[in-house]
């Protein structure tokens, strides 16, 4: 009877080939999805996660090194402003200094002045005193020449 069922089938027709066919073809399915699609897969999305990781951990480092870049360009322009600072108040400090120098030249250079007017004036009094005892002396001898006898001086004069 199963022969009949080979011969006499029409091309169309369902016979124990489709069956067998039909079973083969899930047998193979669960073959491959044991022996090639699973590990496949569990290989593909060890990779993706890898990847992903490997990924989230490369931007984690690409974060922190803008974190420490920005901390150090920080630091660099707050060492800068304090260099600037120390600097300013050193120029400040000269500054200061120099015109303390000025001050105490200028002081001096009065003082200086001042004493030489004082000396000046003083030689300027000895030496009129000096030119007025002369002249007296000038005089008295132009005096006692002219009139031809000895002048006495008298405390009257100045």
């Amino acid at each position: 009877m199963l022969m009949l069922l080979f011969f006499e089938a029409s091309p169309l027709s369902v016979d124990v080939t489709t069956l067998v066919v039909f079973i083969v073809a899930l047998l193979m399915a669960a073959l491959l999805n044991t022996l090639l699609f699973k590990p496949t897969l569990s290989v593909l999305d060890e990779r993706e996660r890898r990847t992903t990781g490997t990924l989230a951990e490369a931007t984690a480092l690409m974060t922190e090194c803008d974190r420490k870049l920005a901390g150090y360009e920080q630091t660099l322009r707050d060492a800068r402003a304090e260099t600037y600072r120390m600097l300013e108040s050193q120029r400040k400090e000269a500054l200061d200094e120099q015109a303390q120098i000025m001050a105490r030249a200028k002081q001096e250079a009065l003082d200086l002045i001042n004493r030489a007017r004082e000396e000046i004036a003083a030689e300027a009094e000895r030496a009129k005193q000096g030119l007025e005892q002369e002249g007296r002396l000038m005089g008295g001898t132009i005096a006692a020449s002219i009139l031809r006898r000895p002048i006495e001086e008298t405390a009257s004069r100045p």
